[in-house]
């Protein structure tokens, strides 16, 4: 540095030390668009703290707002530039936040649909699988219409659990997850009383032929 610089950054540290900063809140919500608005070449006038690093006024008699270094050096700005760059990331959380409501709403929408379909589903295939076991313990079949029963329902039942939905994370309620995680098991039950009963129903029947 020249010496006239020097004397020049000395003259100018001493008169921004004597003035003092000012202070001001800054939220954490606002801080990335202040950093983002930061001249990538400061001013030597702006490095000395004479003028707004945003609107490159000089401060005069008002006390500028330190945003960080060392004393009497570093980036400052002046009062309504920060006001407004606050309210401006204010407005840019608020929107998001608006937009991450409005997702949220439309996954929750979509996550109901798809759910009262999975169910809507299941609920056919436990049906399916009552039928079965009454059709196998009442009924006299052959023991290929009971395998090829067994082959359906069992297609049926795999074939709706590959299209189970998957819940977004923005819905949380407990209760729909506990109640789904409930039904496969009731279809599941379905499915062991039909095996169940054609179990019996061939050790009867291996019996009387043994007789």
């Amino acid at each position: 540095m020249q010496p006239e610089m020097s004397e020049a950054w000395k003259v100018t540290s001493s008169f921004v030390a004597s003035r003092g900063c000012s202070r001001m809140h800054i939220p954490a919500y606002a801080r990335a668009t202040i950093r983002a608005e930061l001249p990538l070449v400061p001013t030597p006038g702006q490095v000395a703290g004479l003028d707004c690093c945003f609107c490159n006024e000089p401060f005069g008699r008002r006390a500028p707002v330190s945003l960080g270094g060392t004393e009497g050096f570093g980036l400052f700005a002046c009062r309504p530039c920060l006001t407004h760059l606050v309210a401006r990331a204010r407005q840019l959380r608020d929107s998001a936040l608006v937009r991450k409501a409005e997702q949220a709403r439309k996954e929750a929408t979509a996550w109901a649909a798809e759910r009262g379909r999975y169910l809507a589903e299941l609920e056919r295939v436990r049906r399916a699988a009552e039928a079965v076991a009454y059709l196998v313990t009442e009924k006299d079949l052959r023991a290929s219409q009971t395998a090829w029963l067994f082959m359906e329902l069992e297609s049926a039942y795999a074939w709706v659990e590959d299209g189970a939905p998957e819940q977004p994370a923005s819905v949380e309620d407990e209760d729909e997850i506990m109640q789904r995680k409930k039904v496969p098991t009731r279809v599941g039950n379905d499915l062991n009383e039909v095996r169940c009963g054609e179990f019996s129903r061939l050790s009867d029947h291996q019996r009387r032929h043994a007789s």
